[in-house]
């Protein structure tokens, strides 16, 4: 009997990240945390964005950088920093008058405090706790903890080759960085398909719809049931 196909993602971990990025993790039968890359400064690796009654407001991590070429997983959260108490009392500010918030606020708050002393590690378990929540059974792996090596392209079908991959699921931004150079998918037959994710409208407090914000929006505007079927939607 023949195996079953294997689709592999790769993602850096994000902070608090948008509905795609769990539609992708959804689509996955194994998913890769990309920890051990370059921290871009401004990036979606320390904020994202939320909905208030002025628009959109991002929230940050504040993070220590042990050198100026840091990787994500070596990139120290400052957990005592006043930002940290800020993102919890701006997110019950905007949405205080949510139609979940009172289901979910606390959960959300939980999340956010988690004691993972390293950036990459912080973002992962809040991704796969949300993931749980969501009922997403995508196995997680982190490329820091797997034997492959390389660059670029190189390294991410490396890792697709170490974990036995018969597909490649890419966001459409890393489209580029792919097909720069030699493609070392094709090299390795691995068929790669971007992830074209439609994203849904939903009600929202503050007037019209405001999409690719942080899933909490979706979460405290719409609830947990609602946001499942907006993620496991598989169309492309």
């Amino acid at each position: 009997m023949p195996s079953k196909p294997k689709m592999i993602g790769i993602m850096q971990p994000t902070f608090i990240p948008w509905l795609g990025y769990f539609n992708m993790i959804a689509k996955c039968d194994s998913f890769v945390f990309f920890d051990d890359v370059q921290i871009i400064k401004r990036s979606w690796q320390t904020r994202n964005r939320i909905k208030t009654a002025n628009g959109e407001l991002y929230l940050t991590v504040p993070i220590s950088r042990p050198h100026s070429r840091c990787n994500i997983n070596e990139c120290q959260v400052l957990h005592d920093n006043k930002a940290m108490a800020k993102n919890i009392r701006t997110l019950k500010n905007a949405y205080g008058k949510s139609a979940h918030y009172e289901q979910h606020i606390d959960y959300i708050e939980d999340l956010l405090g988690n004691k993972q002393t390293t950036l990459a590690e912080y973002n992962s378990q809040i991704i796969k706790k949300i993931s749980c929540l969501l009922d997403i059974d995508t196995q997680f792996y982190k490329s820091s903890q797997l034997s492959s090596e390389g660059t670029k392209d190189e390294y991410l079908a490396a890792i697709c080759k170490e974990l036995g991959a018969t597909g490649y699921l890419s966001a459409p931004g890393s489209k580029e960085y792919i097909n720069e150079g030699v493609n070392y998918f094709n090299k390795n037959s691995i068929p790669v398909t971007y992830n074209e994710y439609k994203h849904p409208a939903y009600q929202q407090l503050y007037g019209p719809f405001m999409s690719h914000l942080s899933v909490v929006d979706a979460l405290l505007n719409v609830g947990v049931e609602n946001v499942k079927e907006m993620v496991h939607e598989m169309g492309v």
